[in-house]
Parts: C-alpha cells; sequence; structure tokens
C-alpha cells in the first residue's frame, strides 16, 4: 500500500509536458522575437511545461482578458509579453544614445512580461513545477534581449564617438538605464487566489482524511450500539436509525470542523461559512455510509478493506501534486470522492478553480449510490442474522421438546 501511495508522485518530473501554459506575445517585435525563442528551446525534463502558443487576437487584443483561461482551468499559468515592449524600450536607448536630456527608467508602471497564475488550485504543483520553469525561460528570454540591447548600443555609441553629443550626459544615462540593460524583461506576478494561511492548505489535504478517520471510529462505535437490537428491532426501524445517526452526527462534526478552519482563516462571511459547512456536510455524511459500507459487508476485516480503500482515494486526490504530473493510472483519480472534496474544499476557501458544480455533483451521486447500496446490504445480513437467531430458536425449541418427551416415557 505504501509503494503503491508513494507511486502516484514517483518522478513527476517525466510528466511535466502534462501542464499547459499559455504563452502570449503581445509585442510582436524584437522583444517578442527573443520571448519566444526562450520558451522553444527550454530543455526537456523539469525545465520545461507543455507551452502552449496562443495569438493576441484570440484573447480581443486585451492583456486583461487572459487570466480568464487561469480562471475556466485551461492552463495552469499564462506568461504575457506587453504590447509595446520594444518601442517602449528603443525610444530610451534612443534618448541615451542622442542624450539631449536625462532620461527615466521608461517601465515604471508595467512590467514587460506578466504571469498569471493560481496558487490555490494546487499550491505544491504551482510552487514546485510550474513557476521555475517560466522563471527559467524568462531568465533565457532576459540574456538574449540584454546582449541585443547591449550590442545595439556599443556600435551606435561608437558611431557617434566624433560627434559633439554630451559624453557626460550619456554616461548619467547609462547608468540611470543600467537596471533596463541587465533585466529587460522584468517580471510582474499575478497570483489570483493565494493559498494563504497555511491552514487552508492543511485544512484541504490532512483535514479531509482526519476526517475520514473520525468517521470511522463514529460509525464503528453506533454499529457495535446496534448490533444487539437485531432481531429484537424491525430492520426498517434499525436501517432508519443507523442512517439518521450518520446524518446528524455528520452534520456535528462538519460544523465544528468548518468552525476551526474557517476562525483559523480569518474568514467572517456568513454565506462562506454556510457553504463550506454544507459542503463538508455532505463530504462527512459520504465518508461515513463508506465506512459503514464496508464496516456492515467485512466485518472483522473492513479495516483492512478501508485502509485499501484510503491509499488508493488517497494516491488520486491531489494530496501534493496534480495528477497531470502522475502516471495515466492515476488518473482514476477524477471518479473518486475524495477528490472532488479536497478540490471542492480548495474552491471554497482559495476562491481558486474548480469545476464546484461537478465537484458537489459527483459527491451527491455516490452518497445516493452509497446509500442504496448500504441499506440493501443492511437488509440482506439483518435478515439473514435473523433468519440464524430464529434457526437456533427452533432447534433449542426442538432440543427441549426431545427432552420432554424423553422425560415423559421414562415416567
Amino acid at each position: 500500500m505504501c509503494a503503491f501511495y508513494l507511486g502516484a508522485g514517483h518522478n513527476p518530473n517525466r510528466y511535466t509536458g502534462n501542464i499547459d501554459v499559455a504563452i502570449i506575445d503581445f509585442d510582436g517585435e524584437q522583444a517578442g522575437k527573443c520571448f519566444l525563442d526562450a520558451f522553444r528551446t527550454t530543455s526537456p525534463g523539469n525545465r520545461t511545461l507543455h507551452w502552449r502558443y496562443k495569438y493576441p487576437d484570440e484573447y480581443g487584443n486585451s492583456v486583461n482578458t487572459t487570466q480568464q483561461s487561469v480562471n475556466d482551468g485551461e492552463v495552469w499559468a499564462v506568461v504575457v509579453l506587453q504590447p509595446n515592449t520594444t518601442s517602449t524600450i528603443n525610444k530610451s536607448l534612443s534618448a541615451l544614445i542622442n542624450s539631449t536630456t536625462l532620461v527615466t527608467y521608461p517601465l515604471v508602471n508595467t512590467f514587460p512580461v506578466l504571469v498569471i497564475y493560481d496558487e490555490g488550485r494546487n499550491p505544491f504543483t504551482q510552487n514546485i513545477f510550474v513557476l521555475p520553469p517560466i522563471r527559467a525561460a524568462i531568465a533565457t528570454a532576459n540574456n538574449l534581449y540584454s546582449q541585443t540591447l547591449r550590442t545595439t548600443i556599443i556600435s551606435n555609441l561608437s558611431s557617434t564617438s566624433s560627434s559633439s553629443t554630451n559624453r557626460t550626459l550619456q554616461l548619467q544615462n547609462t547608468l540611470r538605464l543600467r537596471s533596463l540593460l541587465v533585466n529587460p524583461l522584468a517580471i510582474e506576478y499575478n497570483n489570483l487566489h493565494r493559498a494563504l494561511p497555511y491552514v487552508g492548505q492543511f485544512a484541504t489535504t490532512i483535514g479531509y482524511i482526519y476526517l475520514f478517520l473520525v468517521t470511522t471510529i463514529m460509525v464503528g462505535s453506533t454499529i457495535g450500539i446496534l448490533m444487539p437490537f437485531i432481531g429484537k428491532i424491525h430492520y426498517v426501524d434499525l436501517i432508519l436509525c443507523h442512517v439518521l445517526n450518520k446524518i446528524f452526527q455528520s452534520l456535528m462534526i462538519s460544523l465544528i470542523y468548518s468552525l476551526i478552519v474557517l476562525w483559523l482563516f480569518h474568514i467572517t462571511s456568513a454565506r462562506q461559512f454556510m457553504q463550506y459547512w454544507m459542503f463538508n456536510w455532505l463530504s462527512t455524511t459520504l465518508l461515513s455510509i463508506i465506512v459503514s459500507f464496508f464496516l456492515t459487508n467485512f466485518g472483522a476485516f473492513a479495516n483492512i478493506f478501508l485502509v485499501i480503500c484510503v491509499v488508493i482515494m488517497v494516491s488520486g486526490a491531489t494530496i501534493q501534486i496534480s495528477l497531470e504530473l502522475s502516471s495515466c493510472f492515476f488518473r482514476y483519480g477524477y471518479g473518486i470522492p475524495l477528490y472532488h472534496v479536497i478540490n471542492g474544499g480548495r474552491h471554497l476557501l482559495f476562491g481558486s478553480y474548480s469545476r464546484f458544480g461537478i465537484n458537489v455533483g459527483v459527491l451527491v451521486i455516490y452518497l445516493g449510490m452509497m446509500i442504496i447500496f448500504t441499506v440493501l446490504t443492511i437488509i440482506f445480513w439483518t435478515k439473514k442474522h435473523q433468519q440464524e437467531i430464529r434457526k437456533k430458536e427452533n432447534e433449542t425449541n426442538m432440543n427441549n421438546t426431545i427432552t420432554d418427551d424423553i422425560i415423559t416415557i421414562r415416567l
């Protein structure tokens, strides 16, 4: 089981090509050429992702609309080269060469490169596997473009060596633009949903596993209480008692869990609290019904099957890394409840990308199916247990009758 779990996160660098990142050149000139060349020449392995080169007209020629791709989950990040980057830098270089006045750094209000990402979607994946390759590619673009700019400046300054250009002013302007010459493609990061505070990450990873353990204890204790009443109370009453008990206990556990998380998360919105509480109630109820199903059907071996079930679900639930960084085998995670529990929780806490409607829909379907299966199996085992009790009672009565007959004959 440990090997199975570790296999989900084994050598994720092999699968970084599954991470989609949109690359958009709004400049279309010299800076844009260096920008695109840098991404096209990234080395394979963990230094490259699946670069999806887009045209500005796909976004209505507006930088502001590019973040929608991240919000919709189409890509993990968007890297944009701002429009007019080359012309803005060339104007400053021209002023430096002519040196009639002091020049200022031209990129004060808008950085040339904009990186848009969503840390709340999966903090570990974003910070370890998505952002480093992007930074490496932009660093390469910086070196390429910086060399081009320095070559241009040296060539033009050499051609003006015999002119009456103010050398002192040229030197001052060169010093004022040194950051531009060293780092012409400065980066601005736009993190749509920060994965802070840390309790949010904890709540949507280890927290839900803890809920699973709590529901296991809760269900086990309830079944132990109800077992002596089998055969004494009608099985329909037992089932209703069992199901209603699970729903009520899940309501209380999810309430306590939600209050603790939202208090540590400094969330005071009543609407967000109700959404998070109801979602956790649904999740906890489903987990408790799953545990009931295993305990009802496997008895003493239920713990073994529960451990197997937990490992399988945790391996495909994006606890640490996204499923894109795992082997194709572990893509089964998209269909298991815990994946939808964790990603739905991240959406409610961070506001990050999630098909929340699908998350809730899948959990509701699982809940309905598990309730049906659990009720049917409880009916089956209860009736079987009642038959065994009646059989023992009949055997006991028969033995008593035979004993009475023997005593009567002897008398």
